[in-house]
């Protein structure tokens, strides 16, 4: 192992010695701090199983999050500010902004 993943897997004794692994972490070969990572905490084929089953879940997940169309980017498509009713209703929500409230008026 690397004493890149020895300064930054290890608990540092001082805070200079915090702010050295950090620095050296930084500037590690990723490729060579995974494989001695994944070296120095070898996994059962069970355990590698449910790792990758967690981690295909986790990117399908964000994959179907990404497809969805929020709110305000569904109305935005719908009404966007490329036709008069898109225009009409940007200015009808400013003036509605600029009408105070009771809690608002006086601010």
């Amino acid at each position: 192992m690397t004493d890149a993943v020895h300064s930054t897997h290890s608990a540092p004794r001082t805070l200079h010695d915090a702010r050295l692994a950090l620095r050296v972490a930084g500037y590690a070969n990723e490729v060579e701090e995974n494989r001695a990572l994944l070296a120095a905490t070898p996994l059962t084929h069970d355990e590698r199983e449910r790792v990758f089953e967690r981690a295909k879940a986790m990117v399908e997940r964000s994959r179907d999050l990404s497809s969805e169309q929020g709110t305000l980017d569904a109305f935005m498509q719908e009404f966007g500010l490329s036709n008069q009713e898109g225009v009409a209703l940007m200015c009808l929500a400013e003036a509605l902004l600029r009408i105070p409230d009771p809690d608002t008026q006086d601010a």
